[in-house]
């Protein structure tokens, strides 16, 4: 719980102007949201307060490495990941109403929480399908012996006869 601490940013204190923080996100910090395909993370997230009286920008800029389990051959692999987002926060009646750029905060809220804008962040960047990433050569690292396996069961054809016959009905 202490962990997560520093994930929550004191505002109604804080004065106008330009705040630097800085973060280090692990394993640790995944396992606050349950079920995740991030094995291991080590990212270091330099975050950018920047403090109106109306408003709050937040500019994140985040690089580092996430493990994740390769869709092909099951073994784990390092996927690099970076990037610089940009969250608005208004200060106003509408709290909690979100247009598609800025966020609506109530003007007494004391803290800011900002678990759920790093955890979509690092778990927008891993792709829809996660393979080894090639070498210089163009070849996959993936493991060998488990490709192999893959592709001698592909190439054998176990076909039920009676669907066979169908094959040769023409229809006019």
């Amino acid at each position: 719980m202490k962990y997560l601490k520093q994930f929550s940013i004191p505002i109604a204190g804080l004065d106008t102007g330009t705040h630097q923080y800085e973060f280090d996100i692990d394993r640790k910090f995944f396992e606050d949201f349950g079920e995740t395909e991030i094995q291991k993370c080590a990212v270091k997230v330099m975050l950018e307060l920047l403090k109106q009286e109306d408003m709050i920008l937040l500019q994140f800029n985040y690089k580092g490495t996430v493990e994740l389990i390769c869709d092909r051959c099951l073994d784990p692999f390092d996927m690099d990941i970076s990037g610089d987002e940009n969250v608005v926060l208004k200060f106003g009646k509408n709290a909690g109403r979100k247009k598609t750029e800025e966020e609506f905060i109530p003007f007494d809220q004391q803290e800011l929480d900002i678990r759920q804008y790093l955890y979509d962040f690092i778990s927008l960047n891993i792709p829809f399908r996660k393979v080894h990433p090639d070498d210089e050569n163009g070849n996959s690292l993936c493991d060998r012996e488990t490709i192999e396996m893959i592709n001698k069961l592909s190439n054998t054809k176990n076909t039920d006869p009676r669907w066979d016959q169908l094959k040769d009905i023409q229809i006019n």
